[in-house]
């Protein structure tokens, strides 16, 4: 096992002394980069440039994942794999309208029926090809970075649709992803669990996206009971259905500025939340 970090992370790492990671033997290696880049960039610099630090075929995984089941030595036989973004396509990830953005900012053509990759999970034979993607990668990420783009799918999904064919799709099982539309269907069979711990997701229903589980210690039984059952670590949530009339709406602007709205407008929102009161009460009014 290989853990790639910058400088600073190595630094706490080894003021922490953590002894789990002698007993996993993990060699750390860490990467230079710029001192100006924050850790978003610091990250993304090193993912999409890790094939020149690990010799031989591996398999990615970021850090916000947890384990389910035991991994294979080899997922896949093509030269670079990964799971689908949201288990689909670009249309149907969350945050569609976001990426539209992201990719008019690069000028970038969109195409929301493209495939996106989620490049939480990668895995990487030692090929000329596999090199030449990653040279290639680190460059567009460059690239996007100075558009002001600092994610690495935005790069990826346009290196990923020129080699259209090379790259294969790994099973769902090696990158299930747990958002606010979890996909249900490849809980069961889950062999990493992807949580997303970037993003701000206190509405979210995995255990592990809770802002006061995040600030557990990894010793504590809360954690450790997590590790030993990542499978039931959901905090009760309800199923919406795909595409189903409450997906349609979670998608409409008007919903996006409603929420955002009850977020940082709460008193506006109640006052529309009056009005919206007092107008099905005239309505079944008349209707009597």
């Amino acid at each position: 096992m290989k853990i790639l970090t910058d400088e600073r992370t190595a630094k706490e790492i080894e003021k922490q002394n953590c002894q789990e990671l002698t007993e996993l033997s993990a060699e750390l290696v860490v990467i230079d980069i710029p001192d100006k880049y924050n850790q978003t960039e610091r990250s993304r610099f090193i993912k999409t440039s890790m094939r020149e630090y690990v010799k031989g075929d591996f398999l990615f995984i970021d850090t916000d994942t947890i384990i389910a089941e035991k991994l294979p030595d080899v997922v896949s036989d093509y030269d670079i794999a990964m799971v689908r973004d949201m288990h689909g396509t670009m249309i149907e990830t969350e945050n569609v309208d976001g990426y539209r953005s992201f990719f008019e900012k690069c000028h970038y053509s969109f195409d929301a029926s493209a495939i996106m990759f989620n490049s939480g999970v990668i895995w990487c034979k030692d090929t000329a090809f596999s090199h030449d993607f990653f040279r290639r990668w680190h460059d567009e990420w460059r690239y996007t970075q100075s558009c002001g783009v600092v994610r690495d799918q935005v790069s990826l999904c346009k290196l990923s649709n020129e080699f259209a064919g090379a790259i294969g799709e790994l099973a769902d099982r090696y990158n299930v992803q747990v958002s606010r539309l979890i996909s249900v269907k490849h809980l069961i069979h889950a062999v990493v669990i992807h949580y997303f711990n970037e993003f701000n997701h206190s509405e979210s229903c995995y255990a592990l996206q809770q802002p006061q589980i995040q600030k557990e210690d990894f010793r504590s039984e809360i954690i450790q009971n997590i590790i030993e059952s990542p499978k039931e670590a959901f905090i009760p949530c309800r199923l919406v259905k795909l595409n189903g009339t409450e997906d349609q709406l979670a998608k409409t602007a008007a919903y996006k500025r409603l929420r955002w709205m009850y977020i940082r407008h709460k008193n506006v929102f109640y006052v529309i939340e009056l009005l919206a009161k007092a107008i099905i009460k005239i309505r079944r009014a008349f209707i009597k």
